[in-house]
């Protein structure tokens, strides 16, 4: 059928359906690297492979079943045991019909030359024909030395390579080429009966062709043209087999063209099943879109024409390829800046979803794209695409530090305190710290409510006075209408850190920190940790010559260990602000070197926000501010408070609003809820419902501290509920973060 049929080019298709049907894949490589094979030699190599292959697993087969003989040759290469003298010899390979008779006449030939022998008797081996064609019409007459080389003992001489032989001829001026006429016949004669090729003898010439290359008298090497020629005259590859024949005839020269790794990383790509094969369809598709694009086209004849030496002499639209003349160029109707391809404006999205198919970030990408496209903008389009990806901005890392905001430094002791709650050996604490003289002090709780802590706080206060400002975090305690109520009627500022952001109360994280490995050592030594305390607010503090007791007392307090009694006397620090802002001056330098400040967020804006629990950045809105650095979001429907560094900038389209359902209006509790408790002392009016000037004169003749107004109360926000019996109901605490719709 294959001889009747009128396809075009039948033999190329049939050689392509030889190469691609080979199962082995050893012998596919050698016909993929065969340059400008023909079908007759693919079924000739496809045929020695085949043999070669067959023999070797009877080797294998023979070296299992017989002992070695004396001379070990024989044995190693038994192919088949013989049915009539019970010996194993190596098979005979079978010779295609249509070159018997050629291969007849090179034997008589060779005979006659006495290159070879006939043998007429049992022999233990044979030896393999391989039989080439020749441009000529003729054969060549080789032969397999597999698995002769197996059982010869020979010389192992490492073989040099080119860059070997060419180092030692860097010096060379003129070069002389010896060809030895079928050098093979002659190995083992002297030099006297060398017979050389007297067609391929040349005799002090300044350059030769040599394995691929030509060599210079400059003492440099050069591709072979004929090499060049042969990949510039390549067809255009149609399929995997002949873009791997391409490859293979381009890494031959692959010394000689610059990051050639690079170039060729598309066109590899294309021969691994995973990817589909759309040679032609891409180019096809670029080049007739650079000759539809107006910018590009005009481009194109101003290369033609030259440009000018004042951009301003250039229409707008060629304005920007200006100062890239020198690296354009025009080649077969596309568009080139050095080795990248300029893509006309209608194929840009399509590279940018290309590049951008595996995700491999922003920074990869337009390293990669540097080295393969261009056009003019590309960098901006890349981000912009990469910033819009919903997987990449599900999976972008966490955002970078902003630049340290430390608290104001206030003015004098117990002005500002932080406070914060923590576990111990099964007992819970809650630590105050004061701002200004760094001075901590350590409560024992028997429950984790709002009203121990209460009690706590109102032991502190009454000892040390009321602060103006109180910090800390979003605890149940902390977040509660009677807390709420509680530092209303003290007047007193409750200011709350972003929700899992502790880094916004950082005064009393570290605080914690510190206390409790004092406290841990102390146990773990059997010693009372209270003792451990009192030391520490008697140690200078870092970068002051005073400690925390000092600055809060104006006195040091009297230890374990011996002192004057003059170190004892009342000495009131004046340099205490300023080493306070000299040491966060410090802090800061230090903090900043990798910080960077974000851009502020605006009401509406889309955000994403990490769930609690969660490693990917869910879809959300900002609805307002909510202090500094801080913001109210929505994410899924559910209200949060974040820290700006929690939430990402991002261009997604907002969410729809929740779907909010009214529900039936709740008739009024049958007896009157008790009211809350009042934390002022008996007999002495509230200080928020006395007039200001009633308490100015209460204050003495200082000045007044400004009161700031009490925080509004969130309608989204977090509340406790008072049951009838005056008790008040809280949710777990692991729902503190979640604020209801």
């Amino acid at each position: 059928m294959a001889a009747t049929c009128e396809f075009p080019d039948r033999d190329n298709m049939l050689r392509d359906r030889v190469v691609m049907g080979v199962r082995d894949s050893r012998t596919q490589q050698a016909l993929l690297k065969k340059s400008g094979l023909s079908l007759t030699q693919a079924i000739d190599i496809a045929l020695a492979e085949e043999a070669a292959s067959r023999d070797s697993k009877l080797i294998s087969a023979g070296d299992e079943q017989r002992p070695p003989t004396e001379s070990g040759v024989a044995a190693s290469m038994v192919a088949r045991q013989c049915r009539f003298c019970c010996q194993s010899h190596q098979m005979a390979r079978k010779v295609r019909i249509h070159v018997r008779d050629k291969l007849k006449r090179k034997l008589d030939e060779l005979e006659a030359l006495g290159v070879v022998s006939p043998i007429v008797e049992p022999t233990d081996w044979v030896s393999h024909p391989v039989i080439v064609d020749k441009p000529s019409g003729d054969i060549r007459l080789c032969i397999d030395p597999r698995h002769l080389n197996k059982a010869v003992r020979r010389e192992h001489y490492p073989t040099p390579t080119v860059d070997e032989i060419t180092a030692r001829m860097s010096d060379a001026k003129v070069y002389s080429v010896l060809d030895a006429a079928n050098a093979f016949w002659q190995i083992g004669l002297s030099e006297a009966n060398l017979v050389l090729n007297p067609d391929k003898f040349r005799y002090k010439v300044p350059e030769i062709k040599w394995m691929g290359h030509v060599l210079t008298s400059e003492g440099g090497m050069r591709p072979d043209p004929a090499k060049v020629a042969a990949v510039h005259e390549y067809p255009v590859p149609t399929d995997v087999p002949s873009l791997k024949r391409f490859l293979g005839m381009v890494s031959f020269l692959s010394r000689y063209i610059p990051n050639v790794s690079h170039l060729l990383a598309p066109l590899r790509a294309l021969t691994q099943s995973r990817n589909e094969w759309s040679w032609s369809h891409r180019l096809e598709a670029i080049r007739a879109a650079t000759e539809a694009d107006p910018v590009l086209t005009t481009v194109i004849r101003q290369l033609q024409l030259g440009w000018p030496d004042d951009r301003r002499r250039l229409p707008a639209s060629l304005r920007p390829f200006h100062h890239l003349r020198g690296e354009l160029a025009s080649e077969d109707g596309l568009l080139y800046k050095g080795r990248c391809l300029v893509i006309p404006s209608s194929q840009q999205r399509d590279i940018i979803t290309r590049l951008h198919s595996t995700h491999i970030g922003v920074a990869s990408i337009l390293r990669l794209a540097r080295q393969n496209v261009f056009w003019v903008g590309m960098t901006a389009m890349i981000k912009e695409a990469v910033l819009r990806c919903p997987v990449c901005l599900a999976y972008r890392p966490s955002q970078p530090p902003e630049p340290l905001s430390p608290h104001e430094i206030p003015s004098r002791p117990w002005e500002k305190v932080a406070m914060d709650l923590f576990d111990l050996r099964g007992e819970t604490y809650l630590l105050i710290v004061d701002y200004f003289t760094n001075f901590v002090e350590v409560e024992p709780l028997s429950r984790f409510t709002a009203a121990h802590v209460i009690s706590a706080l109102t032991s502190q206060f009454a000892r040390y006075g009321l602060p103006e400002t109180l910090i800390s975090d979003n605890g149940p305690p902390f977040s509660s209408d009677e807390f709420r109520l509680f530092t209303k009627e003290l007047d007193i500022q409750h200011k709350t850190s972003s929700p899992r952001y502790p880094q916004s109360n950082g005064k009393a994280e570290n605080s914690v920190r510190t206390v409790k490995n004092l406290m841990r050592k102390a146990i773990e030594d059997g010693k009372n940790p209270l003792w451990a305390l009192l030391m520490w607010r008697n140690t200078p503090s870092e970068g002051m010559s005073v400690s925390p007791a000092q600055k809060l007392f104006g006195r040091a307090c009297r230890t374990f260990l011996p002192a004057l009694r003059s170190t004892l006397l009342p000495c009131h620090p004046s340099d205490v602000p300023e080493a306070l802002a000299r040491q966060k001056a410090r802090q800061a330098s230090y903090y900043d070197r990798k910080a960077r400040p974000l851009p502020p967020l605006i009401p509406g804006q889309s955000i994403r926000m990490r769930l609690p629990g969660q490693i990917t950045w869910s879809p959300g809105i900002c609805l307002r501010d909510a202090g500094p650095r801080s913001y109210w979001v929505r994410v899924d429907g559910v209200t949060y408070r974040r820290n700006r560094r929690q939430l990402l900038s991002t261009s997604d389209p907002p969410p729809p609003p929740p779907l909010v359902v009214e529900e039936p209006p709740v008739s009024p509790p049958d007896r009157p809820v008790s009211e809350p408790p009042s934390y002022m002392p008996r007999g002495t009016d509230s200080p928020m419902s006395s007039p200001p000037s009633a308490r100015r004169s209460s204050l003495g003749s200082d000045s007044p501290a400004p009161v700031p107004p009490a925080p509004a109360l969130d309608p989204g926000d977090y509340r406790s509920s008072l049951r009838r019996s005056g008790r008040v109901s809280r949710p777990p605490a692991y729902l503190a973060d979640y604020v209801p719709r």
